[in-house]
């Protein structure tokens, strides 16, 4: 109100930690968001979780590298280089299904292939619909790192490849466009 942001379209996006200040804000203030991006992140698991979750569905992105050195891809302990232990995590597939779950959401089919220009790795895109347009997507990146897959930029190698084929600053910008809705309205007893 005091800046002219338009409540119908806030949006939370984060690489690595940004996608777990991602994940909280999904989780404890889903009125503050109509839908989220994470990179390179996987919710915590219950044991490593500090987040008091309000079980309210948040429409969610997922774009994770299955060779990622930081955030296991398949769950496990996350670390940096296997030193600096930062907890456990779930797979990225079970974080995506957590978030499909608190919107009734069902896969949609197979997984599907998207067309690949770059030798190295190659991306499959699932997607859960649920009720109320609540929709989580999950893109893998096979052979992808700890990384915001582009075109335009190369990580570090320490990070592993860079997927090329995904532009994903794109897509998360489609999925937010088309979820421009607001969590007080849908949820006017969220806090």
């Amino acid at each position: 109100r005091d800046h002219g942001v338009a409540p119908k379209r806030v949006f939370a996006m984060g690489l690595s930690n940004g996608g777990h200040f991602s994940f909280r804000l999904a989780l404890e203030r889903p009125d503050l968001v109509s839908a989220i991006a994470a990179v390179a992140a996987n919710l915590p698991t219950p044991d490593n979780n500090d987040c008091q979750a309000t079980g309210v569905a948040v429409p969610a992105m997922f774009i994770n590298g299955t060779e990622d050195p930081f955030s296991p891809y398949q769950g496990g302990v996350a670390a940096i280089f296997g030193f600096l232990p930062r907890g456990t995590v779930l797979s990225s597939k079970a974080s995506a299904e957590y978030f499909a779950s608190l919107g009734g959401g069902q896969l949609t089919g197979l997984p599907e292939k998207l067309p690949r220009k770059d030798t190295r790795t190659w991306v499959e895109r699932s997607v859960w619909r649920g009720t109320n347009n609540h929709e989580v997507v999950l893109y893998t990146v096979h052979g992808g790192g700890h990384v915001f897959p582009q075109s335009s930029y190369r990580y570090p190698r320490l990070f592993g490849p860079t997927n090329q084929d995904l532009e994903g600053p794109d897509e998360i910008w489609k999925f937010f466009s088309s979820h421009p809705r607001s969590h007080r309205e849908a949820h006017p007893t969220v806090p």
